[in-house]
């Protein structure tokens, strides 16, 4: 009779011992999943990706993207650009969309190229979709 209950012992060492294991494994720490970046868009895929209408007072254009390199100026609301690139750039654990906009100058009509935050553009696949956005933005 006393096999029995060496054998509930042994039993009950082995299943806690399993338990221990299985919740063992069940705390591990899973990974930070990293979001996926898209690929840089080809500048030659076509000749622009869309169109952008600034949606903000004022957009700042930089010569580089995420912010760095000189200042070349600034776009107004309703501004509708042509966008040439994307790029998402990641800056303080959080990815940020920065967009390639062409914008003919209205005096001497050369384009003139900077780099915006996305987050300061509404995006189109048409030019008609923008024009009416901007005229909206300007009521």
């Amino acid at each position: 009779m006393k096999s029995v209950p060496r054998a509930r012992s042994r039993f009950a060492s082995l299943f806690l011992a399993m338990a221990l294991a299985v919740l063992a494994v069940a705390c591990k720490r899973a990974e930070p999943e990293t979001p996926p970046v898209p690929p840089v868009s080809h500048i030659l895929a076509r000749e622009f990706i869309g169109y952008g209408v600034v949606t903000a007072s004022f957009a700042h254009l930089f010569t580089e993207s995420g912010g760095g390199g000189l200042s070349l100026g600034y776009l107004r609301r309703g501004t509708i650009v042509n966008i040439v690139e994307r790029r998402q750039m990641l800056n303080r654990e959080s990815l940020q969309l920065w967009l390639l906009a062409e914008e003919s100058d209205p005096i001497s009509g050369s384009p003139s190229r900077g780099w915006i935050a996305g987050s300061l553009l509404a995006m189109f696949d048409h030019k008609a979709q923008a024009e009416t956005a901007a005229n909206e933005l300007a009521q």
